[in-house]
C-alpha cells in the first residue's frame, strides 16, 4: 500500500471515527431530575419508583417503563414540602369535567422540609417527589440529589 492509500484511509477512519461520537454526543439522553413515588426511605435514602426527566424539558424520557432507584440524601440537599389543596367535588362536577381539575386553580403552600416530615407524611399518604441532581443521572440506579420536592394532596 503507497503512502496516499494509507493517508486517505487514514483520514476516512478518523472521519467515521468523527462522525459516530458526534452522533453519540448528539443523541445520548442527559436527565438530572427523577420523578415518582416514594417506595421507602432508609437512613439517608429514599427509594422510589418513577421517570427520568429529559433535560430540564419536564418529560419523561420513557412513560412506558417505570425505573427503580435510590435517591441518597446530603447534608447540602435542600427538601421542600408542597402541599395541594384539592377540594371535594361532587359527582355531578365530577361528570362535568370528566374527573378533571384545573391544577392552576389549587391552592398550594411550599414550606422547608426535613428527611423527618417526609418519613412522617409517607406515612399516612401517598407521596411523589421531584429530585434534581447535578449530575446526569440517566440509567443510574442511586444518586445523590441536591433538591427535592415533595408533593403531598390534601383533600378538603
Amino acid at each position: 500500500m503507497n503512502k496516499k492509500a494509507l493517508y486517505v484511509l487514514i483520514i476516512v477512519v478518523i472521519a467515521i471515527g468523527g462522525f459516530g461520537y458526534w452522533k453519540y454526543v448528539k443523541t445520548r439522553v442527559v436527565s438530572y431530575q427523577f420523578i415518582g413515588q416514594v417506595k421507602s426511605v432508609k437512613d439517608n435514602s429514599i427509594a422510589m419508583v418513577g421517570n427520568y426527566i429529559v433535560g430540564n424539558s419536564g418529560q419523561p424520557v420513557n412513560t412506558d417503563k417505570t425505573s427503580e432507584v435510590k435517591i441518597l440524601i446530603t447534608s447540602a440537599t435542600k427538601i421542600t414540602r408542597m402541599a395541594v389543596y384539592v377540594p371535594h367535588i361532587t359527582l355531578e362536577e365530577f361528570k362535568k369535567t370528566g374527573g378533571k381539575i384545573d391544577n392552576s386553580k389549587l391552592r398550594t403552600d411550599e414550606t422547608p422540609a426535613t428527611l423527618d416530615d417526609l418519613v412522617n407524611d409517607t406515612k399516612t399518604m401517598g407521596v411523589s417527589i421531584k429530585a434534581k441532581s447535578n449530575s446526569n443521572i440517566y440509567n443510574k440506579s442511586q444518586f445523590e440529589v441536591m433538591d427535592i420536592v415533595y408533593q403531598v394532596s390534601i383533600y378538603k
